[in-house]
C-alpha cells in the first residue's frame, strides 16, 4: 500500500525514488518575504506553492520543512531503515517554515523520478538531474497557471 503522494512508498518506509513535492504556503509569505519571486498584484483566485524533490517520503521532508527543531537539530526518520534513524534537519527553506499550509497533491500521483533501474556509471547523477527538471517542470506548469512559485 503506498503513501497518499507515491503508490511505491510505504506507510513508513521510502521507496527511495525521488519524489516532486509540492507545499501550498500562506499569501502572508508574499507581504513577509519581498523577496519571494513574484511580482505585481496577486489574484485571490491563485495559491502559493513551493516545488521540491527528495528521496524520503513526501510526509516526511513535509515534517523537515514544518516541525519546530529541537536543540540537538535532529528528528527521527524511518525513510530508510525499519526503525527511526536520528537524522539532522536539512537547511530550512526561507519561505516554508512558518508559512506552509499543507502538503499538496496537484496531480493524482506527484511525479517520481524512478532509481530502481539498471545501475552505471554516472546514473545516480543522471537520476538527481532528472529529478531536478521535473521539479523545473512542476514549478514552471504551476506558473503558467498564475500561481506563485518558488523552486531551487
Amino acid at each position: 500500500m503506498g503513501s497518499d503522494y507515491c503508490r511505491d512508498c510505504d506507510g513508513k518506509m521510502s521507496c527511495n525514488n525521488y519524489h516532486v513535492y509540492v507545499i501550498e504556503l500562506d499569501r502572508a509569505v508574499l507581504e513577509e518575504k519581498p523577496d519571494f519571486p513574484y511580482e505585481g498584484n496577486f489574484p485571490n483566485d491563485k495559491k502559493i506553492f513551493y516545488v521540491g524533490i527528495t528521496k524520503h517520503r513526501p510526509e516526511c521532508r513535509y515534517l523537515q520543512h514544518t516541525a519546530e527543531r529541537p536543540e540537538n537539530n535532529e528528528y527521527p526518520c524511518n525513510c530508510f531503515s525499519e526503525s527511526p534513524t536520528p537524522r539532522k534537519f536539512p537547511k530550512k527553506v526561507k519561505y516554508v517554515h512558518g508559512f506552509d499550509l499543507n502538503l499538496a497533491r496537484i496531480s493524482s500521483i506527484n511525479p517520481i523520478v524512478r532509481t530502481d533501474g539498471p545501475t552505471f556509471p554516472g546514473s545516480a547523477i543522471e537520476q538527481e538531474n532528472e529529478a531536478k527538471n521535473k521539479e523545473t517542470e512542476m514549478g514552471e506548469k504551476l506558473r503558467k497557471l498564475g500561481h506563485a512559485v518558488y523552486w531551487n
